[in-house]
């Protein structure tokens, strides 16, 4: 497992997170006050993967160990991304898929990148 391509691939998640506005945003755009939590998951879990790519990178004896577990979230992380991005695009009357959609990958898929991290710090520190 290559991690520069994991990182080249995730750069567009931390370049989408960092334009997001926060705080600064209008009150009458109900769309973009939608999106705020889900960019926030999406901030928090882009950097635990980037913890899990720099924990391993300094391990290199756990890398095959931990590799389909990577790979698994990575693939969570992307879903979660494409999702969000389909709030800003679909219409209105598709929404409540897409919101139940990413509450889903949220609640059962969204766990297992901090379950995973913790694993690799638990296989460190032993």
């Amino acid at each position: 497992m290559n991690f520069a391509v994991l990182v080249k691939n995730n750069k567009q998640i931390i370049e989408f997170v960092n334009a997001w506005p926060g705080k600064d945003q209008p009150f009458d755009i109900k769309k973009k006050l939608l999106l705020t939590k889900y960019v926030g998951t999406l901030d928090i879990a882009s950097s635990r993967l980037n913890t899990i790519l720099l924990r391993l990178s300094e391990n290199p004896l756990l890398k095959d160990e931990f590799s389909k577990d990577v790979e698994n979230c990575n693939k969570i992380l992307r879903k979660f991304f494409r999702y969000t991005l389909r709030i800003r695009t679909w219409p209105k009357a598709l929404l409540p898929f897409v919101k139940w959609q990413l509450h889903r990958i949220g609640t059962k898929d969204i766990p297992k990148i901090r379950l995973t991290l913790k694993q690799i710090e638990n296989s460190i520190n032993v």
